[in-house]
């Protein structure tokens, strides 16, 4: 069966912006299912998006960090994503308030920018946080993809929130860790940074790992905000982003480190060791 044919059978529509959209939904079938999804141990699970599904077979590349970084963090943010968006990759992130709306706003303020949010809600659902509902049209409008795995509010929102973090390290070629905290299981009242999950898994699908030095000053006044961002500094894969000439060769190595995943994603498709793949 044609992929236009079984698009055409799992669709649905949706008032969004006050036009009708579509609602794709894509499993590990579809040719247009994400092969950064596809590569990973995990058994692959049906998405639902909104916008440019096209996206999903991009160079992507997750920027993440807490929902109340400092303003440095925020300059940050903005301008990792709008570097990465100039060059032609597709910025995700979870479109919650702090680093993921710089990053988002980042992306889209580069011509021809693209950018993809992955919620942690259903398509039908309000958008989550209300604070970016203008933001979500925004991406949708600039040729972006909202996505989630939730046809219905299936679960408790906790664990959706903590799917959501693993989901973007799952569909990114490479992690940029902007600002976090450390989770203290002591302290009743801290609740577990969502980047530090997304890093982690990150880091467990050896996927590419990029953290901006902190920038001294900041860093002083703000310690809290960059123990995540020094923890995954001592991972002996993190790239560490010290000036705007990095992004060159970033940019390069995130590249070559696609025809690996799709590699990876064949292999897994056919049920065959990408070891045994690689020799034929």
């Amino acid at each position: 069966m044609a992929r236009e044919e079984r698009i055409n059978m799992l669709f649905d529509k949706i008032n969004f912006d006050g036009k009708e959209r579509v609602i794709y939904v894509l499993d590990k079938n579809d040719s247009g299912y994400p092969y950064t999804l596809l590569a990973c141990p995990n058994e692959p699970v049906p998405l639902y998006g909104i916008g440019n599904i096209e996206l999903l077979k991009t160079s992507i590349v997750a920027v993440v960090g807490t929902r109340e970084p400092t303003p440095m963090g925020e300059k940050i943010s903005y301008s990792v994503a709008s570097s990465m968006a100039s060059r032609g990759m597709t910025v995700l992130s979870g479109l919650a308030l702090g680093i993921d709306t710089h990053a988002h706003e980042g992306a889209l303020s580069v011509a021809g920018g693209k950018t993809i949010a992955v919620m942690a809600t259903s398509l039908r659902s309000s958008i989550y946080p209300k604070a970016n509902d203008n933001l979500s049209k925004r991406i949708i409008a600039q040729g972006g993809l909202l996505v989630t795995t939730y046809k219905d509010e299936e679960e408790d929102f906790k664990s959706r929130l903590i799917n959501r973090s693993l989901l973007q390290a799952r569909m990114s070629i490479a992690l940029v860790l902007i600002q976090s905290g450390i989770f203290n299981p002591s302290d009743r009242t801290a609740k577990p940074a969502g980047s530090r999950h997304a890093t982690n898994e990150a880091h467990r699908l050896r996927r590419m790992i990029i953290a901006p030095n902190p920038v001294g000053k900041d860093e002083r006044y703000h310690p809290e905000k960059y123990q995540g961002v020094r923890e995954a500094m001592n991972f002996s894969d993190t790239c560490v982003l010290r000036g705007s000439e990095d992004y060159d060769q970033f940019v390069r190595l995130i590249e070559l480190r696609k025809p690996h995943l799709l590699l990876e994603a064949y292999a897994r498709k056919k049920d065959m060791g990408i070891e045994r793949l690689s020799r034929i």
